[in-house]
C-alpha cells in the first residue's frame, strides 16, 4: 500500500493539484472534452481544463504551492494544454485566436483571455508563462496583472520580472518588464511605459493582499505535505 501511495505521489504534477479556492458569482469549468460543468469551490482543474467566469463574477485559483490567480469577470483561463493539433483546434475555438507556439518541455504554459491578477513564486526547475491572444509573458517569480482581448494585452508588473514578446514576432524579440511599469502588446508591437496605469495601480493593492494570503495558504500546504511524507516513510 505504501509503495502504491509513493508511486501516486511521484507521478502527481502541478496541474493535477490546481483547485478553485473561492468563487464569487458563477463560473464554468470546460474539460478536455469541451464539456461544460458548473464550477464550485474545491473543484480540481486538470491539465487542459479551462475555467470561464460570468458577468459580476470572479474565481480564485490555487496553483498548488506555486502561486495563486484571481480571474475576473467575463474571462477564461486554460491550464497548460498539450499542444497537439487536436488541442490547438480546441484552443482556437475557445479563444478565437490562431495557433500559439509551444515553448520547451520545461515550461508550464497557461492561457488567459480577459483579466486576471497573479502571484507566482520563483520556480527552481520549470519556467512559467502566460499567453494571451497577443502576448507571451515569461514569469520569473513575480506578481502582476493582465487585461487582454483579441487585439491588445495590458500588463502591469508589481514585483519581480516578466519577459515579454508578441505572438507573431518571428524574430522572437524579448523585452523585460520591470516593477512599476505597464506594457501594451499588440500582435506586432510592444510599448512599455515607466508607470502603472490607473487600472494597474488598483490591481497592485489587490496583488499585495494576494501574496500575503498565498503565504499563509502555502504554509498550510507545506505542513500537509510533511505529514504525508511521514506517512509514506
Amino acid at each position: 500500500m505504501k509503495l502504491l501511495l509513493c508511486l501516486m505521489f511521484a507521478v502527481s504534477s502541478l496541474y493535477s493539484q490546481v483547485t478553485i479556492n473561492n468563487i464569487k458569482g458563477s463560473a464554468l469549468i470546460i474539460n478536455d472534452k469541451n464539456e461544460k460543468i458548473e464550477a464550485k469551490k474545491g473543484d480540481v482543474l486538470n491539465q487542459g481544463y479551462s475555467i470561464s467566469t460570468s458577468s459580476n463574477s470572479e474565481a480564485e485559483i490555487l496553483l498548488n504551492d506555486t502561486g495563486i490567480v484571481v480571474l475576473y469577470e467575463n474571462s477564461r483561463f486554460t491550464l497548460n494544454p498539450p499542444l497537439n493539433e487536436e488541442k490547438t483546434s480546441f484552443l482556437e475555438g475557445l479563444f478565437g485566436i490562431k495557433k500559439l507556439y509551444a515553448d520547451d518541455s520545461q515550461s508550464l504554459i497557461d492561457y488567459l483571455y480577459g483579466k486576471a491578477t497573479f502571484f507566482i513564486k520563483k520556480l527552481s526547475e520549470k519556467q512559467y508563462s502566460v499567453r494571451t491572444p497577443t502576448a507571451v509573458c515569461g514569469v520569473r517569480g513575480t506578481s502582476f496583472s493582465i487585461n487582454s482581448d483579441d487585439n491588445l494585452s495590458e500588463i502591469g508588473l508589481f514585483k519581480g520580472s516578466v519577459e515579454l514578446k508578441n505572438n507573431k514576432d518571428n524574430k522572437n524579440e524579448v523585452k523585460v518588464l520591470k516593477p512599476g511599469q505597464t506594457a501594451y502588446i499588440t500582435s506586432v508591437d510592444i510599448k512599455i511605459e515607466n508607470r502603472l496605469s490607473k487600472i494597474m495601480e488598483k490591481e497592485k493593492k489587490r496583488a499585495e493582499k494576494l501574496e500575503k494570503y498565498f503565504e499563509k495558504v502555502n504554509l498550510k500546504i507545506k505542513e500537509r505535505n510533511e505529514k504525508l511524507d511521514k506517512k509514506l516513510k
